[in-house]
């Protein structure tokens, strides 16, 4: 072999090497290989991951990720200081404020919570004393679905939370302050209710997050002792901030989000009426843009509605039927058997 040849052949051998895998060289032509196609990994949901026991701690982060994104963005346009998002094992936990958290409890169930430690109590009973906050407080807890219940975060003893009235949480409080406890209010799912009807879990559990942010901005908080970061005086919410010298009917609004009246609805008409039964778009509050069924109307301008898992007591001015008109309840329970199919008589 000459020396021009050995030349060439290392010259030929070191273009080889950098050419991408997926390029092949045959003699004088090059020709680009595309890589098999792979199938689509299935979107990860909360419901998938409760279907591994146990579940793979990759799963679980990766959902947390996804769906953290969304909730913290929501929590941070109510004024709350949340950043981000921390794992704890079973346990999501929005951080820096960590009132407000997510917890997973494989083969058993998943709740969202907001846990007021016992240094928030006594500003939280101080704001229950005076008639207009306890009224304003109150409203918002009334507003919350029917399936969030509070008491204290230690001994389990639960109570439907919209049914509670200002003496109810007054008498609530002491116990737990007497008792040294946090003060719990959320939502239980269990496990086999998550995955029954694990098309709706995450928009739902995102949208009781929220529900319960918007009842946060409104709670007190005890700043935190010297030597710690104390807390952003706006997002404290004390009862000096900007927030609480709006009217009361702007407060209740913060905790919306963005609403859909200002931009067309497809499958809506305005001008049917809404009623028992039939089927309805939610316009403001944090279960905006959710589609659910008319219940029940109770004569005050209020209508019971079910989305999904959850009954919620919205205004009727909030809501607008859809253009299917009557429509048959999407869960009327949580512990609802599916219907099994029908068999076809040849």
């Amino acid at each position: 072999m000459t020396r021009r040849e050995g030349s060439r052949n290392f010259a030929a051998a070191y273009r080889a090497s950098r050419l991408p895998p997926n390029r092949l060289t045959l003699g004088p032509v090059s020709l680009v290989c595309s890589p098999m196609s792979r199938a689509a990994a299935p979107p990860i949901s909360l419901a998938s991951v409760f279907a591994r026991h146990p579940p793979r701690k990759g799963e679980f982060r990766a959902w947390v990720r996804a769906w953290g994104e969304r909730v913290v963005k929501r929590l941070r346009a109510l004024g709350l200081e949340v950043d981000g998002c921390a794992t704890e094992e079973e346990r999501v936990v929005f951080v820096p404020d960590g009132r407000l958290s997510l917890v997973f409890c494989a083969r058993s169930h998943v709740e969202v919570a907001l846990q007021l430690p016992p240094r928030d109590l006594p500003a939280l009973r101080t704001r229950l004393a005076d008639a207009d906050r306890a009224l304003e407080l109150t409203t918002v807890i009334e507003s919350l679905p029917e399936q969030f219940e509070t008491g204290g975060a230690d001994d389990g003893r639960r109570v439907p939370a919209s049914g509670a009235s200002a003496d109810d949480l007054r008498a609530l409080l002491e116990r737990v302050e007497q008792e040294r406890q946090p003060l719990w209010l959320g939502w239980r799912v269990s496990g086999a209710s998550a995955l029954e009807h694990a098309a709706l879990l995450d928009e739902l559990l995102e949208d009781a997050l929220v529900a319960l942010g918007g009842l946060l901005a409104r709670t007190p908080r005890e700043r935190e002792p010297e030597g710690e970061p104390e807390a952003d005086p706006e997002s404290a919410m004390e009862g000096e901030g900007p927030a609480s010298k709006l009217p009361r009917t702007a407060r209740l609004r913060v905790a919306a989000r963005p609403g859909l009246r200002r931009r067309p609805l497809p499958g809506v008409d305005p001008r049917a009426l809404v009623e028992k039964g039939v089927s309805v778009r939610v316009l403001e509050g944090p279960f905006a843009g959710k589609v659910g069924v008319v219940q029940k109307l109770d004569g005050r301008g209020g209508a019971r509605v079910m989305l999904g898992l959850l009954a919620v007591r919205l205004e009727v001015k909030d809501v607008v039927a859809c253009s299917d008109g009557r429509g048959r309840p999407l869960l009327s329970s949580s512990h609802r058997r599916p219907l099994q199919p029908r068999r076809v008589r040849s």
